[in-house]
């Protein structure tokens, strides 16, 4: 299930069918008899991954999906999974709990400013910390008002140091909590 999927299990058995356990999910396979130090690091490992920051991108790009995740999972050990409209992104917020929210304004639907109200207007969403990417140049002056405390990357001819500085965005909102 969707809400359980950041869950890591630790298989223990009598069985051989390590294999079967991975493809079933599982974290870890340990057969018995087992050594407590077997264990240990299984889960000590566990904790760790269940631990890793959790980014969520909501872009009705795939291709700019697939830069993004490319750009981070480059760039550090993030968690990182995405819904292609603004419905499936605030579903996903709900269900996987992001640390960080990585939003495209403008998309069909629900678009971003949307998006935002509604997870600044929930007690539950209302810290997780947003970068906005567009690909759109012109926001009037109402939509800058509505974005002036959120970093905004742009689409369109993205340099190396621009990407250098959105990593570093990103880092810095996993570690403020989106406090500036």
């Amino acid at each position: 299930r969707d809400d359980t999927f950041d869950i890591p299990v630790i298989v223990v058995t009598l069985s051989n069918e390590s294999q079967r356990a991975y493809q079933l999910g599982a974290h870890s396979f340990i057969q018995r008899p087992y050594m407590p130090d077997d264990l240990i690091k299984a889960v000590l490992k566990a904790e760790v991954e269940s631990n890793t920051e959790r980014i969520l991108i909501i872009d009705d790009d795939p291709s700019s999906i697939r830069l993004l995740t490319q750009l981070l999972n480059q760039s550090g050990s993030y968690r990182v999974f995405s819904a292609e409209n603004g419905t499936d992104g605030i579903s996903m917020v709900a269900r996987r709990h992001p640390d960080l929210i990585i939003l495209d304004l403008r998309m069909p639907g629900k678009d971003g400013f949307a998006v935002l109200e509604e997870l600044r207007s929930n007690p539950e969403t209302v810290n997780i910390p947003v970068i906005i990417i567009t690909g759109e140049l012109s926001l009037n002056s109402t939509e800058q008002d509505l974005l002036s405390n959120i970093h905004i990357l742009y689409k369109t001819d993205i340099s190396q140091e621009q990407y250098d500085r959105f990593i570093q965005d990103v880092r810095r909102h996993l570690d403020t909590g989106g406090n500036n």
